[in-house]
């Protein structure tokens, strides 16, 4: 069993005694794997972690002091399943309207594809995105595909950085959607 750590030093290196304990914050969200893969800070000082819990998705939220904030999805904690395969998240940004969106991978039945999620400020899945589910799977190519990295332009639209087998090795990936999740044909 492996859980989440996440520990906040002071500008001098030494731990934070005013963040959960000690300085240090464990979290348990199952009973198997799972691991942060990125972090924003909010204005109100709130973190936001996202990675992946066994086999899916991971948002998990932070007070400044350490404690979880149950005002995202009752627990603090939102376990997202997209397929029946493996899934994760490994980059997460924040929109101006307090949204979270992440950008991961998941299976298709036969390798993965990117995959970009929109959740609302309170850990919902957001309806206006995708299709009405608040995600939205995208195939590169015949191979894995995968979304490392996210930003969020001034205009809302979302970059999704990322990688793409072509059957020999990876190449570089550089998707952008428009607000609502489509593809934003006019970038290639």
């Amino acid at each position: 069993n492996y859980d989440l750590t996440l520990a906040r030093y002071n500008s001098d290196g030494t731990l934070d005694t005013g963040f959960g304990t000690g300085g240090k914050v464990t979290t348990n969200t199952t009973t198997g794997y799972e691991s942060i893969t990125s972090l924003v800070l909010q204005a109100d000082g709130k973190l936001v972690a996202a990675g992946y819990s066994d086999n899916d998705l991971l948002l998990v939220r932070y007070n400044s002091d350490g404690s979880l904030d149950t005002s995202l999805g009752g627990t603090g904690k939102v376990v997202t399943s997209l397929g029946t395969g493996v899934d994760g998240a490994y980059g997460l940004a924040l929109q101006s309207d307090g949204k979270f969106v992440l950008a991961g991978r998941t299976h298709n039945g036969s390798n993965y594809d990117v995959a970009v999620v929109r959740y609302n400020s309170n850990g919902t899945l957001d309806s206006s995105f995708g299709g009405g589910d608040g995600i939205v799977t995208t195939a590169i190519g015949s191979g894995a595909d995968e979304g490392l990295g996210i930003a969020i332009q001034s205009d809302g639209k979302i970059i999704v950085s990322g990688k793409t087998w072509n059957g020999t090795d990876n190449d570089i990936a550089l998707l952008r959607y428009n607000t609502d999740g489509t593809l934003d044909s006019r970038f290639d």
